[in-house]
């Protein structure tokens, strides 16, 4: 049984991904969320977070629970790729915790079949990928006894995010919050 820290965010792909790994594996799995406080767009994802794992609680299985709130000050709108601050915040977060704990086997994130062409295959600087991956191993090294691997879950990667949300219980996808709206009930 592996020890798992798996991203959050509140929206398709993540709440997919964590339910699968709910719902399909043994595995000890950590949530992660990391909320900027003073930032319109994470609202609704820290409320989603709230309400999903509320959801997942009373109808998977038990699992651990890590919230992260930061200032993103100094700037007036989350930055999109290849420049993500927002996803650099994330990388780094998730990878103190990792260092603090020390215990993970493996740390999940979440992307749509879309998202992984442009990020892998095309080797487009989305998510900052393989940027971050390479900062994330940088930081980890200073570590040796920590071996926890950074994942792209690569069954929720495989999947288009119209295939991801269909496949999400129709009572957990009430709380999904998505840059993409036709998704938010």
């Amino acid at each position: 049984m592996s020890k798992i820290l798996a991203c959050l965010s509140g929206g398709v792909e993540s709440t997919y991904g964590v339910y699968r790994l709910l719902t399909e594996t043994i595995h000890d799995v950590t949530l992660f969320h990391l909320y900027f406080r003073n930032h319109p767009r994470y609202e609704g994802e820290t409320e989603a977070c709230e309400h999903i794992t509320n959801w997942l609680e009373e109808n998977t299985r038990g699992f651990k629970w890590i919230s992260a709130d930061l200032s993103y000050s100094g700037v007036e709108e989350i930055t999109p790729p290849p420049n993500s601050a927002d996803i650099f915040y994330l990388f780094s977060t998730m990878s103190n915790i990792i260092i603090d704990k020390k215990d993970f086997d493996e740390a999940h994130f979440f992307i749509n079949n879309e998202e992984w062409e442009d990020a892998v295959v095309k080797k487009i600087p989305t998510f900052d990928y393989p940027k971050l991956v390479q900062i994330y191993d940088i930081a980890l090294s200073r570590f040796p006894e920590i071996k926890t691997k950074w994942l792209i879950n690569r069954d929720v990667a495989k999947l288009k995010k119209r295939e991801i949300y269909k496949r999400i219980p129709k009572e957990l996808r009430q709380h999904i919050y998505s840059n993409d709206k036709e998704y938010n009930k």
